[in-house]
């Protein structure tokens, strides 16, 4: 389950920017209580908006290879319009 797509809320207008392009397909309840706190703030992560939405973390664990998003530039809805460019 990917957490920080734009899910519907009855109760919140809907989301009028693009759908995010998101490597990272796992969202645990640190995600879940992240993406609580954007809704109820009207607040939107850039990541996979404004580029690919590649992942910003690689690493090993337990051997294997890893790799997530785990860091996100964040803003209001209403400022979106501002950013012309990003770059992780």
């Amino acid at each position: 389950m990917n957490c920080f797509d734009s899910t519907p809320d009855p109760d919140l207008p809907p989301c009028s920017l693009p759908a995010r392009k998101n490597h990272d397909k796992l969202c645990n309840n640190f995600g879940l209580q992240l993406m609580t706190l954007f809704k109820e703030n009207n607040l939107c992560i850039l990541n996979g908006r404004l580029e690919s939405g590649h992942f910003t973390y690689h690493g090993v664990h337990r051997n294997k290879p890893v790799a997530s998003t785990v860091d996100y530039v964040i803003c209001n809805t209403d400022n979106y319009e501002s950013v012309e460019k990003l770059c992780v």
